[in-house]
């Protein structure tokens, strides 16, 4: 009987520590537009930022981010999207028929999820697609991750 009370209690205590993640920011260079790709559970990546209960993604120039860590919320209504220069955040992105009707310059056109494993014995990958570009010009939304040249991880 104490084992099993040590146990449960063990488990609440653990589970209870978990931090709860209520928001995810992209800070993408300033001006940047195309696909902006993120890799997650890669060797080598990057360490997660999480800063009062917020994941900060720092997107390189390159637009490609590969983070050690894995994703966590697929909820749009909790990302928010930031152009950054050296002096810091710029500007909002807009978020495409969700903010629609706003004077943004700059859109968030689509963010999707998937997966990739070339072979059934390689790496599988996976990965955020983020499709930026500036108002009224919607940039082509497709991705192919066969085209996409994954590092190998470490």
């Amino acid at each position: 009987m104490k084992k099993e009370i040590f146990l449960i209690s063990f488990v609440f205590l653990l589970v209870s520590c978990k931090k709860e993640i209520r928001k995810e920011i992209y800070l993408i260079p300033d001006g940047f537009t195309g696909h902006m790709v993120v890799v997650y559970m890669h060797r080598g990546g990057e360490l997660d930022s999480v800063i009062d209960n917020t994941v900060i993604y720092k997107i390189p120039k390159n637009g490609i981010l590969y983070l050690e860590g894995h994703q966590y919320l697929q909820d749009l209504s909790r990302m928010k999207y930031y152009y950054y220069d050296t002096k810091g955040l710029n500007e909002e992105l807009c978020r495409y028929k969700i903010d629609d009707n706003n004077n943004c310059n700059a859109m968030v056109y689509n963010h999707s999820i998937g997966s990739y494993q070339q072979t059934a014995f390689s790496h599988r990958y996976d990965y955020a697609v983020i499709t930026i570009g500036v108002k009224g010009a919607i940039p082509d939304s497709t991705f192919d991750p066969q085209s996409f040249k994954f590092k190998v991880p470490n």
